[in-house]
């Protein structure tokens, strides 16, 4: 998650947003090296930006298997000035934090001594 630190309206400057995309598309792209046995799930991230209107930028990044290098994102707004925006986004954060529970339960050991194979 990142909210803009950057004086003036939102197409001023957008670094922040730019870099958590980046560092997310890099994280969907690893997790699914870790993960590349033929039967798990394909490695999804969440990312969420708040900029200085309060708007919600949620985006979900991905690697289809069809395109073995490629790290694609799709992205939602929320308006959290608007009430049944914000109760949207409340939900679907509530669901993330459902599924990151189950998805931690299953985080085995082997995935892990797996980064240390990546470093050499």
């Amino acid at each position: 998650m990142e909210v803009t630190s950057h004086e003036g309206g939102r197409q001023d400057n957008q670094s922040d947003q730019n870099r958590m995309i980046l560092q997310g598309l890099c994280l969907a792209r690893l997790g699914n090296v870790l993960t590349s046995e033929p039967d798990s799930d394909p490695v999804v991230i969440t990312a969420i930006f708040i900029d200085r209107e309060l708007m919600v930028h949620e985006y979900l990044m991905y690697q289809p298997p069809s395109e073995a290098k490629k790290v694609l994102y799709h992205e939602e707004t929320f308006k959290r000035t608007e009430p049944m925006e914000a109760f949207n986004f409340v939900f679907r954060l509530y669901n993330l934090l459902s599924r990151v529970i189950e998805d931690n339960a299953r985080l085995d050991q082997y995935s892990l001594s797996r980064l240390g194979e990546l470093d050499s």
